[in-house]
C-alpha cells in the first residue's frame, strides 16, 4: 500500500513527464513529421516543464534533470539555419517560438535572399517560361503543377545554400 507521501511523490512527477508524453505523442502520431516542428515542440516543452511548481525534491530534481538534458541536447537548435527557416516558412509557426534573435535574422535575410535571386531575370524568366509552358501543355495553368516544377530547381539550390549557413 502507497502512502500518501508516495502519492504525492507520484503525481508530481506525472505533471513533469506529462509534456513529454504530449510531445512523444505528436511526433508519434504522424506518418512524417516536418522540421519545422522541432523547434516550437522543444520550446514549448522546456516553458511547460519550468512553469510546473513542485515540492518534493525528487520531482524537483526529475524536473532539474529534465531541463538540463533538454538544453544540453537543444540548446542551439535555432542555429541549425534550415530548422529555423523551415519554422519561419511554416504558416502555423512563423516567428512565434523562436527565441534567439540573430539565428532568426540570419534565417529572414537567407530567405528574402533566396526569394530575390529566384526573380532576378533569368530566373523570374524561366518561371514565366514554365508558366507559359504549363498553360499551353496543360490547357490550364495549375498551382500544384508549378510548385512540382519549382520543386526541382528550387529545392537544390536551398540545399547548397543551407551548406553555406
Amino acid at each position: 500500500m502507497l502512502t500518501a507521501e508516495e502519492i504525492d511523490l507520484a503525481k508530481e512527477i506525472i505533471l513533469v513527464l506529462r509534456p513529454m508524453e504530449v510531445a512523444t505523442k505528436e511526433l508519434c502520431g504522424q506518418k512524417y513529421v516536418t522540421c519545422s516542428k522541432v523547434i516550437p515542440l522543444i520550446n514549448c516543452l522546456i516553458k511547460k516543464t519550468e512553469g510546473f511548481t513542485l515540492l518534493n525534491p525528487i520531482a524537483l530534481s526529475l524536473k532539474k534533470a529534465m531541463l538540463e538534458n533538454l538544453d544540453i541536447r537543444f540548446d542551439r537548435m535555432e542555429d541549425i539555419g534550415l530548422l529555423t527557416v523551415a519554422t519561419i516558412l511554416d504558416p502555423r509557426f512563423k516567428t512565434i517560438h523562436l527565441n534567439n534573435p540573430n539565428a532568426t535574422a540570419r534565417a529572414i535575410k537567407f530567405i528574402k535572399k533566396k526569394i530575390v535571386m529566384i526573380l532576378t531575370p533569368p530566373r523570374a524568366k524561366t518561371l514565366v517560361m514554365m508558366i507559359v509552358i504549363g498553360v499551353i501543355v496543360c490547357g490550364q495553368f495549375t498551382l500544384s503543377w508549378l510548385q512540382k516544377k519549382l520543386h526541382h530547381k528550387v529545392l537544390p539550390c536551398l540545399k547548397s545554400a543551407f551548406q553555406q549557413i
